[in-house]
């Protein structure tokens, strides 16, 4: 017959108290996923942009400052074939008198 006091006695219950721990802790997780509200954001459907705006389209015309003339010089970018990859259409560059 085990006395309580048995060493093998509490080995094994120390093992125990940790899965119990260990489960508790996972609850806790569980529960804290199930509280927390999921929002989701719907997109904007482009098509609807359009179908307000529908003299936005392919041939963009693109006005070009001096800032944005400076900056394919400096970087040597070739501005029209730039721009008509950032747009992914067709691109008419404008430049004013000023």
């Amino acid at each position: 017959m085990m006395k309580p006091n048995d060493p093998r006695t509490t080995v094994q219950s120390k093992l125990v108290d940790k899965q119990k721990a260990e489960e508790e802790k996972k609850e806790t997780k569980r529960s804290r996923l199930t509280k927390m509200e999921i929002k989701k954001i719907e997109k904007e459907r482009v098509a609807l942009f359009f179908s307000h705006n529908k003299e936005l389209g392919p041939p963009y015309q693109v006005l070009l400052d001096t800032n944005f003339i400076n900056f394919s010089i400096q970087y040597k970018l070739d501005i029209v074939k730039e721009m008509m990859n950032a747009l992914l259409a067709k691109c008419v560059p404008v430049l004013t008198d000023c």
